[in-house]
Parts: structure tokens; C-alpha cells; sequence
């Protein structure tokens, strides 16, 4: 919810910040990285779940972007999974992207002279 910000000019790191957690206090302490054995996307639709070179482990108070994260904790995600669950709410692919994949047609507008 980006009610409270209303009329306000935030610099590019704040904008980002409260795009992906939802606020503009940072973190302390700075997030590890994930120990080696636990990257790996456990989205079990994901395409490439331990090829990703960030993974984010969902706690169970997780907040970013207005996002209700609870159904996700204990889960860790890879940097594409995450990034769509937090711009569309989803983990779920858009049937127009899948569509393209499987041997759909692209539209093109064709132009005459």
C-alpha cells in the first residue's frame, strides 16, 4: 500500500526498498546468503530451481510489497519465483507466456505500404 507515501520523492535505493519489503526501514543485520544446501527454488512449478544466483527463505512474518507471504513461509524462493509472487501475487506462470512456449503464435501486426 503506497497510500502513506503519497506526494513523496524517494531516491532509487528507498523506492526499491519499499517496492520489495513493503517499508523503509532497512534490515539489521544484513541477510546472509543462503548456506549452500538450502538453495533451491521449492516451487515445484519452477523451471530452474537451483540455478538461480539469489534464493529468499520465507519466515512466517515475511513483509514486501503488500503482499500477504504467510502461505509461503518455511519455503525458499529463487530471485524469478520471488519476483513474481511479489509484482502479481502469484507463483503462477500467465497461460500467455506458457502459450508462447509451447508452440503458441505470437500476434504481429502486420504493416502494408
Amino acid at each position: 500500500d503506497w497510500s502513506a507515501l503519497e506526494g513523496s520523492l524517494l531516491c532509487r535505493p528507498c523506492y526499491n526498498r519499499f517496492r520489495d519489503r513493503g517499508s523503509l526501514e532497512r534490515t539489521r543485520p544484513f541477510r546472509e546468503p543462503l548456506p549452500e544446501g538450502e538453495r533451491r527454488c521449492t516451487y515445484k512449478e519452477c523451471d530452474q530451481p537451483d540455478k538461480g544466483n539469489k534464493f529468499i527463505k520465507i519466515s512466517a512474518n515475511y513483509e514486501a510489497g503488500g503482499r500477504e507471504w504467510s502461505p509461503l513461509a518455511g519455503n525458499v524462493l529463487c530471485k524469478a519465483c520471488y519476483d513474481r509472487y511479489l509484482k502479481r501475487g502469484t507463483l503462477e506462470r500467465s497461460a500467455t507466456r506458457n502459450s508462447r512456449l509451447e508452440g503458441g503464435v505470437p500476434k504481429v501486426r502486420v504493416v502494408t505500404e
